[in-house]
This record gives structure tokens, sequence and C-alpha cells, in this order.
């Protein structure tokens, strides 16, 4: 580039090319300076020019000549800046050469010449080849994966010719260059796909102009693609038992890639793996002893090795007594009343009878089973037991009673209030703002919610449409924490959500609201990628849009970068950045910019005289002093502020402001989010 613009200077200012402009050796109708200029590599391609002047001659053409061999006619141009003939060649001996301009007039009747000595460099520097990067970073056979390495030709290196991938010893395609044929400096990369998993060694090969190699091989892993096909399972074949007496339970099932084990549930409890015929197919059968009489609920659970599972249909199943056997189940009484305190022991106590005689019974609080009771007599009497409630609030107990015969019968359910201890706590966490209020059908969404309590808060559930989607990740400082959760919406238009949170104590906060779940989404094949617009060839602007750099989110959109000071908050270096023409980028829509990574730095607006923190989802947080800044970020806090531009004011909303250490965790804030996804508002 800058023996372009060298040239281009000489061509188009006159100051210039009459600075360069020397009497030609010997006089002649018409003027040619000394060929510029005077130093190259082997094998270099470089432009190489004189300046002319018409006298009483009128130039016509020029040819070049290296030590006496001619490389050819120059073109010969009238510009701006004069008259200049120019011609790019390369030299292939290194030293001291002689370089001669020599130019006619269309008769060739008046020449002139200029000649100048030319050092020829030899380079026998090799390019360095850098460490391999891989997006994604863990490649899948049949997927495609961009393999990217940065060559570096700087030291004294005549610059880089081509980069050719290899893999296993075979030549693949020559590479992608950052910087073009004849950089010294850049990125090479390639996409390929892995035909299957296994380990491949990966190779490239760079040879600069002066055929220097460098090269570089790396192990690369490839996983074979996940299996997502669930076995299949066939009922449970039909059975006539009697109680106690050893019945096989069978069941057909099939897989596309094998069956590792299958479990059988009676009453949907667990009663562990069964016999399987075959792999890709067969039967599955256990034996079994059903134990009370009565109606039982059987069916087969199969899994492969991906982790599929599949449960199959479930059978009713009507076992019969044995011949004379005792049929009739207890009867329980409801559990007498209490009025329990936390953590103080209660005795909880029942009646029960039965024709033969009770043989146990056991006490049950919210489903859970505390073993079994004291009983005062066998034909009838009181099942008793001591038990401590914790935490307060309100709690479900019943008994269930046993007879020799397996009969059993579960009592009524009770409703016990445990009160707390005197002084305890009893304020329920207060549950803020569910985020977001809106998502994509199908894709992963990031629900969260801020939630503050007077002592702390030690879990938080999420129902999703009456069902329990699972516990929520809580963090934060006692006071005031965040409880998150991923999520995919399946069904479209408003889906009801209902969060839960309990602190040490027992106390339960709920907080009900709406989601509003549009459209069907299909992830776009740059999902959690880096892309930007491919730029053209020549000099490109710093404000050209190619040189925006984007992140796609699960939710289909680009999210754009404001400035490089947002980037290295979530990214080191710019590598596994994919270039996309303009067709490809405008079928991404455009969403919202991508704010600073939350707890790395302070940001304060140019109109605005105060210095704030990052914290989750863009929120600014004023720090009110020197001191609590110190206390955050240490003694060079100053050194960690970013000037942010008042048109991204937007951006950000403002929180609670900071005024001690004890109330913002830089730390635990970065922590917070895993990605730019779990960020996005």
């Amino acid at each position: 580039m800058k023996s372009l613009l060298l040239r281009a200077a000489a061509i188009f200012s006159p100051l210039f090319a009459a600075a360069l402009l020397t009497a030609p050796a010997h006089a002649a109708p018409f003027g040619v300076s000394p060929p510029t200029p005077n130093q190259t590599f082997v094998n270099q391609e470089k432009t190489f020019y004189s300046d002319l002047t018409d006298g009483t001659a009128v130039i016509h053409h020029c040819n070049l000549s290296v030590d006496g061999i001619s490389h050819g006619a120059m073109t010969v141009y009238t510009g701006s800046g004069g008259k200049s003939a120019y011609l790019a060649t390369s030299i292939s001996t290194a030293g001291s050469r002689i370089m001669r301009v020599t130019c006619y007039d269309a008769g060739e009747s008046n020449s002139g010449y200029a000649q100048t000595t030319v050092t020829v460099f030899a380079d026998s520097s090799a390019p360095s080849v850098g460490v391999f990067t891989l997006a994604p970073t863990a490649p899948v056979a049949g997927l495609s994966v961009n393999i990217q390495t940065y060559y570096d030709d700087t030291d004294f290196g005549s610059g880089l010719d081509t980069c050719s991938l290899y893999v296993d010893g075979a030549f693949i395609s020559l590479m992608n260059l950052s910087g073009g044929s004849g950089s010294t400096a850049g990125t090479a990369s390639r996409d390929h796909t892995f035909s299957a998993g296994g380990s491949y060694s990966v190779k490239v090969n760079c040879t600069d102009r002066s055929e220097n190699l460098g090269t570089r091989t790396q192990i690369v892993s490839v996983t074979t693609p996940p299996d997502t096909t669930a076995p299949t399972v066939g009922q449970i074949a039909g059975i006539t038992p009697t109680q106690n007496v050893a019945t096989t339970i069978s069941a057909t099932y099939s897989d596309n890639v094998g069956v590792t084990s299958c479990k059988l549930f009676v009453n949907d409890f667990d009663w562990g793996t069964m016999n399987l015929s075959g792999s890709l197919s067969g039967t599955a059968s256990k034996s079994f002893a059903f134990n009370p009489s009565g109606t039982h609920y059987v069916y087969v659970a199969c899994f492969d090795a991906a982790g599929n599972d599949t449960i199959g249909a479930t059978r009713t199943v009507t076992v019969n007594p044995p011949s004379g056997a005792d049929t009739t189940a207890p009867t329980v009484g409801q559990i007498a009343g209490i009025t329990p305190t936390q953590n103080v022991a209660t005795t909880i106590s029942a009646t029960y009878s039965d024709n033969v005689g009770v043989t146990s019974c056991k006490l049950f609080v919210n489903d859970f089973d505390w073993g079994t009771m004291n009983l005062s007599g066998s034909l009838s009497g009181t099942a008793s037991k001591s038990f401590a409630f914790n935490p307060s609030g309100t709690h479900y107990v019943y008994v269930a009673c046993f007879d020799a015969a397996g009969n059993d019968t579960i009592g009524a359910t009770r409703t016990v209030t445990v009160n707390p201890p005197a002084g305890t706590d009893t304020t329920a966490p207060v549950i803020g703002t569910v985020l977001p209020s809106s998502a994509t059908q199908n894709a992963t969404t990031n629900i969260v919610v801020e939630v503050t309590d007077n002592v702390g808060v030690s879990s938080c559930t999420l129902t999703v449409n009456g069902v329990l989607a699972g516990a929520m990740s809580v963090a934060g400082i006692p006071s005031g924490s965040t409880a998150e959760r991923l999520h995919s919406f399946t069904v479209s238009g408003n889906n009801t959500i209902r969060i839960d949170c309990q602190d040490a104590a027992g106390n339960v906060g709920t907080r009900t609201t709406t989601v509003s779940v549009t459209g069907s989404s299909s992830p776009t094949p740059y999902t959690n990628r880096l892309v930007k617009l491919a730029c053209p060839a020549g000099f490109i602007d710093v404000n050209h849009p190619c040189k925006a750099v984007y992140y796609v989110g699960s939710d289909g959109k680009r999210h754009a970068f404001p400035n490089e000071r947002v980037y290295f908050t979530w990214y080191s270096n710019f590598g596994g950045i994919i270039e996309l023409d303009g067709g490809t980028l405008a079928t991404i829509t455009l969403g919202s910019n991508v704010n600073y990574r939350p707890g790395m730095r302070m940001v304060k607006f140019t109109t605005v005289n105060r210095v704030y923190a990052v914290a989750r989802y863009g929120t600014l947080r004023w720090v009110t002093s020197e001191a609590a800044a110190t206390a955050l970020y240490g003694s060079a806090w100053n050194t960690r502020i970013d000037d942010l531009s008042d048109a991204f004011f937007t951006d950000y909303t403002f929180g609670a402001d900071i005024t001690s250490a004890s109330s913002f965790n830089p730390t635990v804030e970065a922590a917070t989010v895993s990605n730019i996804d779990t960020n996005l508002r």
C-alpha cells in the first residue's frame, strides 16, 4: 500500500514529480528521471516509475530493463502532475541491480534514458502461523466449521502469497486472506465440513512471495451429531396377576441407535431395570409380585445412550387376592387438631381400625414419608408421633395404615398452620417486575426478576401455564437478589407465568404475570455468533458499514456493538467474526444495541456530571462518592471509566444509587451473565 501511495503521489503531484526529476545520462531532446523505488524483495511484484519531460521531441514509448534484460514496455501516462511511465514487475535475484528506463519518440529517431541501482533483498524469514480458532469451537460432523488462524510476515518479510488448508495430509483448498495477497499480517480462514466424528490432523501452510514456508498442525476433535430420536415403547402385555405371586411383566421396544436400558414403574414407583432381549429392538421383561390386591398402574420407560427416553402407555392391572385372603383395608381417621409452633415438637395423632388388625401406620407431611407411628392397639386404637414443623406457614398432613394382608388406607388430609417463634422473620420476599414481557415461540428466553427480602432469598421457582418449569438460579446480595431461568415457550399467545420465592424462614412471595409469545422461530445459522458486512476491496473509511460488528441473539436479531470499548467487555479479540454479503446480512432483523457487560466498567455521559456502575440489562447505578468507587474498583477506579455518547442514552435504564460497597458487587454482577443473550432485555 505504501508503494502505491508513493506512486500515486509521484503521478499526481507536480511538486513531488519535480523533486524526483533528474537530468538524463546524456543530452536528449526530452528528459527521463531515474526509476524509483530503489529497494525491493526477491520475487516481490512492485511498480517502478519514472518522470518524463517532453522537449524538442515527444516521448512515445518507454522500456524497463534490469541488468540489461528487458522487463517489458512501460505505460506512459499524462496526468495533472505531468508525464510519467510505470511498470509492475519483480526481480528474481538478490543484490544490487542496474535498472534503466529508456524512452523513444514515435519513430525511435530520438531516445533518452536514466538508470539507478536497485537493492534487491532476499527474504529468508518464513511467515508465522498462529494457533487455530474454530467456530463453533466444538465441531460436529456434517456441519460447517470455520477454521481461522493469524499469519505474520512483518519480520523483514516480502508479504504473504497463499495459505493452504490440509486435513489428514490431503489438500482441501486455499484460504481467504483478510489482507489479501502481499499483506504482511492478517487472518486466514476457510469453512470446512468434517464428514464423520473423530480426531483429524489439520494443517495450514502459509507461503510468502519469496517462497518461504510457515506451517502449523493441530488435532481437531469432531463429535458425532447428537442422537435426538427417542426409543419407541409398547404397552405392557396383558396379565392377570395374583397378590404376592410373581408375574412376568413385558413390553416391546425399538430405537434407531439402540436401547441401553428399560425400567419398570408400578404406581409411578421405579422398580428398577428390566431384562432386554436385544439392542435395536426386542422385549423388556421383569418378574414382579404385586401387593396388595386391587388396581395398579404399570408402564415401562426405555432409554438410549444419548439420554433420550420414552414412557410407554400405562396399563391398568387388576390384582386378584389369594383365595380366602383378607381384602378389607383399615379405616383411618383425620389428624387430630393441632396448633404447632415452628421447630417445637408436637404430637400428631389419628384413630384407626381393621377387621383383622393394623400392623403399622405412617405419618406423611407435605407428601413426604416421615416414618412409622406408635400404635395403641391392633384391631383399633390411636397412631401417634412427635414431629417438629419447619418452616412456619401452611403444611399438609395425613396418616396411612396397613394390615398384614397388604391392604392400606390413606386418611383424610388436614391443613396445618404452623406459627413462627416469637420475634422470628415473618416477612415474605417481594418480587419485582418479571422480564421480558414478550418472547418468540420456541426460542430460548431468559426469564429474570429482581427479588428483595429483609433477610435474604433462599430459593425461587418458575411455573409456566400451571406447570412447574423448575428452580431458578438466585444471585446477589441478601437484601436484593436476581432470580433467572432459561425457558422455551412452545405455545404462542399469552403465557401465564408465576414466580415463587422463599426465604430461610419459609416465608413465600409470589408474583403472577403474562408473557406475550409471538411467531414461530427457528435459529439462524448465525445464532450466538459474531457477524459483519464483508468490506469491499481498496481503501475503507472507518465509518463504512462494513466496520460494524453484530451479535446474533437467540431472538434471531442482530445486535450492534456501539464501539470497541463495549465489544472488549465481552470478547478479548476479533477472532471468529463471520463476514456476510449485504443480502444475507439484511435477512437478519436489526435488534437493540449491545450494552456494557455488567460489573466490568463504569461510564459517564458527556452532559451529566455523574459516574455510573453498569448492572444487569444495561441498568446504570450512580456511584455517589469516591469512597464507594474505591471500595468497588480499587484506588485506580478512575481508569475504569468510559465516556458514553448521549446518543446511547436510551440504551440504558437507571437503578438505585450506590452509596457503599454493600449495595453492589462487580464480580457477582459480571457472573450473572454467561453471554450477551442473558443480558438482552
